[in-house]
């Protein structure tokens, strides 16, 4: 299904130079073509596929065995000689005495079908299915953070290019704003009001804008660029335009959750705590399927047996029994197994715990983070709107004659500086939201 998707996405892209590529549309094609994630989808699947051949051997097996021997002579038995040998190296028996008996052929062939069926092994069986289902899950678990970080990587690099082509717009703006004023203060140099200063003043502020807007279109070109790569798609291809993630910035405004409650659904969500858990869980079944390794091996057997070219075994025969062996002395071997998965049992609980609370604490820090932007985008809008005024009483007051060009300067400056830090600090509050929700758990990918 995925595949047929992003054929579909594809030519949609290639026949429709008009179409804007969205940010789920950008998401899904990061996450079939990111190498590391198709890296761990692969060993989520080889995992998986070793938990089915664990399981496999449970059950009874089925053994088939075909033999077949060429010897270099027919083996006879001369009851005249009493003795054994390639019946063309026996005495011939006398006129009426026993004929030598061949015991077996030249060419002798023996067949068998078996089957065996575990018995006490299935304890330690079971347990390691246990163990290798676990680190199954515990792979797939893995995968599903990956992709959790592509989405997440993918949505940070929208955000990246839009507040950079935000801020370009921004230094465009304030550059046609200082173009004005060179015109106006053209006029008024004319006139007499100024000095040839104050216009050069003027024309050095419009050409700082005009290098801040060629700065931010370079940084666009590179997230831009950054970003078509991580999907999989060409940077040089221009045709394709990216559709501004609106969703995110508004989700970024939302209340910053309780921390209580972060934190708690973070543990029941994150992947990477649940992947622990099933790492947990997984060396405690091994642990006890090392103890079971110690166990003698009991298993029920059945087989059929054919035998051609020799007399004295029967043609067929059929036999079903129990087969028990046991490895009684191995120098401590399989105690010290034992032992050494008991640690890694324990070690494995540790780990689950440190994973425990470096989430707490990263879920806690990051909402310090979403708390800070939320208070950085409340300050922003207070200061735009105080420049704004500011500027427009200024460029008044400077028109009437009661403020200089440097006054003006100062304004613009501020105007543009608040505008900039406006646009930076709401693209970071969605950055913190994007980051917040992969902490969470929250997965983000739209099916």
């Amino acid at each position: 299904m995925r595949a047929l998707s992003s054929f579909l996405l594809v030519s949609l892209l290639i026949g429709s130079s008009a179409h804007a590529l969205t940010v789920e549309e950008a998401e899904q094609q990061a996450i079939e073509h990111n190498l590391h994630h198709r890296a761990s989808t692969e060993q989520a699947a080889a995992a998986r596929d070793v938990a089915r051949s664990v399981r496999g051997r449970m059950g009874f097996s089925i053994h088939l065995n075909e033999e077949y021997q060429r010897y270099n002579c027919p083996f006879a038995i001369s009851f005249t000689t009493l003795s054994g040998g390639c019946l063309d190296t026996l005495k011939a028996p006398p006129v009426g005495g026993i004929p030598n008996i061949i015991a077996r052929n030249t060419n002798a062939n023996t067949f068998s079908v078996s089957a065996d069926q575990p018995l006490l092994g299935l304890l330690k069986l079971s347990h390691n299915y246990l163990t290798q289902s676990r680190t199954a899950d515990a792979a797939q678990l893995g995968n599903q953070a990956d992709e959790a970080r592509v989405v997440e990587n993918v949505r940070t690099g929208f955000l990246r290019y839009f507040e950079a082509v935000a801020s370009e717009q921004i230094a465009a703006s304030s550059e046609n704003e200082l173009g004005e004023q060179v015109r106006v203060n053209q006029s008024r140099l004319r006139a007499g009001v100024i000095t040839t200063a104050d216009l050069l003043r003027v024309q050095v502020a419009r050409a700082n804008s005009r290098q801040q807007k060629i700065a931010a279109h370079a940084q666009a070109d590179i997230a831009r660029a950054t970003l078509i790569d991580a999907i999989g798609l060409s940077p040089e291809d221009d045709s394709i335009t990216l559709e501004e993630p609106k969703h995110l910035l508004e989700q970024a405004a939302q209340p910053v959750p309780e921390r209580g409650s972060a934190v708690r659904e973070a543990i029941d969500h994150r992947p990477e705590l649940r992947q622990a858990q099933r790492n947990a869980d997984a060396a405690v079944a091994q642990r006890r399927a090392a103890i079971f390794e110690m166990l003698p091996d009991v298993d029920a057997e059945f087989a059929y047996v054919r035998v051609d070219g020799q007399l004295f075994a029967p043609v067929t025969s059929y036999y079903g029994g129990v087969k028990a062996s046991w490895a009684i002395w191995e120098w401590g071997a399989g105690y010290y197994a034992a032992r050494a998965q008991t640690h890694q049992a324990n070690l494995a609980k540790l780990s689950l715990e440190d994973q425990r609370r470096q989430i707490a604490l990263e879920v806690q820090n990051e909402l310090s983070q979403l708390a800070a932007a939320a208070a950085a985008v409340e300050a922003s809008q207070e200061a735009i709107d105080s420049a704004n005024e500011a500027y427009r009483v200024t460029a008044r007051s400077v028109e009437a004659g009661t403020a200089t060009t440097t006054d003006l300067l100062d304004a613009q400056s501020a105007l543009t500086t608040a505008r900039l830090n406006l646009t930076r600090s709401r693209y970071e509050q969605a950055m913190a939201r994007v980051t917040f929700q992969r902490l969470i758990g929250e997965s983000g990918q739209r099916q």
